[in-house]
């Protein structure tokens, strides 16, 4: 199994380069969902993303995704700006493998048609080229300051997910028989009991391990934000993967930003207040009551 890390550069409130009506963050998490979707259609690969939404990620965090899932290759995806046009391929300094990983790409992408001009690999210090421990490379696809540029991006969007994909499984040396149906995610259990348990265990109330969630679980239940630590915290993030949520960290069982903008989808597709706050409300309705 040959895990890989699909970044969408920016996102939340940072928005990246913009440029031509556009946002740099947009379109890298287009060309990033994409690319990874078609990746995970073939067999032996799994992808792991540093962001599947609009929430912001900070640059340690994605070195910590990708290096935390034992990833073997990362694939940053960028748009440029400061008026340029073109493609441009970059790998961390002295570094044999990215520096292959990202010929591959660009080398792809121009033989193909599929850049407006070729701009060529580069080395450079970028802190997700740094600090991750997998393969890493970093694509510019063109200059959002550029109109030409953005609309070639836009009319071409679909070939160039594809032909990113291609280039990676090429280097990979999978080649198009490997595609298969992807299997569905594992099943993750998650039991009342086990909450109820260390509800009693944490003081915050003295339940029947009956495995039943009631209105006495209910209002033993504590108030769980950001910041928070623990078992609770991880019986909210299993909950959430179980009811697919995606959470790139895991169950952890610590509560940071990817924990909060989970439960806030969570909150909003349950007509809830979407603060990121595990309070009744929300608890109800994870309890299912």
């Amino acid at each position: 199994m040959v895990k890989i890390c699909v970044d969408a550069g920016h996102g939340g409130n940072d928005s990246g380069a913009v440029g031509s009506g556009r946002l740099e963050k947009d379109y890298t998490l287009a060309f990033a969902l994409g690319v990874g979707a078609n990746l995970q259609a073939y067999n032996g690969v799994e992808v792991i993303y540093t962001r599947t939404s609009d929430v912001d990620v900070s640059l340690e965090e994605r070195a910590n995704i990708s290096n935390n899932n034992n990833c073997d290759y990362f694939l940053a995806i960028h748009i440029n700006s400061g008026g340029g046009t073109g493609l441009e391929t970059y790998y961390y300094y002295n570094s044999e493998k990215g520096k292959s990983f990202a010929s591959a790409i660009q080398n792809s992408l121009v033989t193909n048609g599929l850049a407006t001009s070729d701009r060529g690999i580069k080395s450079a210090g970028f802190y997700v080229l740094k600090y991750t421990v997998a393969i890493a490379s970093l694509v510019e696809l063109g200059f959002i300051d550029n109109a030409s540029d953005m609309e070639f991006l836009d009319k071409h969007k679909d070939s160039i997910i594809k032909q990113i994909t291609l280039a990676v499984v090429d280097h990979l040396g999978i080649g198009n028989g490997g595609i298969v149906t992807p299997e569905p995610p594992p099943v993750v259990e998650v039991t009342i009991s086990e909450l109820q348990e260390e509800i009693n265990k944490q003081g915050f109330g003295n339940l029947v391990v009956d495995n039943i969630a009631g209105p006495k679980t209910l209002a033993a239940a504590p108030t769980v934000r950001q910041g928070a630590k623990g078992n609770i915290t991880k019986w909210i993030q299993k909950k959430l993967i179980s009811l697919g949520y995606s959470l790139n960290y895991g169950a952890d069982g610590i509560f940071g930003q990817e924990t909060k903008q989970a439960v806030m989808q969570f909150q909003k597709d349950n007509n809830l207040i979407a603060d990121g706050i595990v309070g009744k409300n929300t608890w109800r309705k994870l309890l299912g009551l």
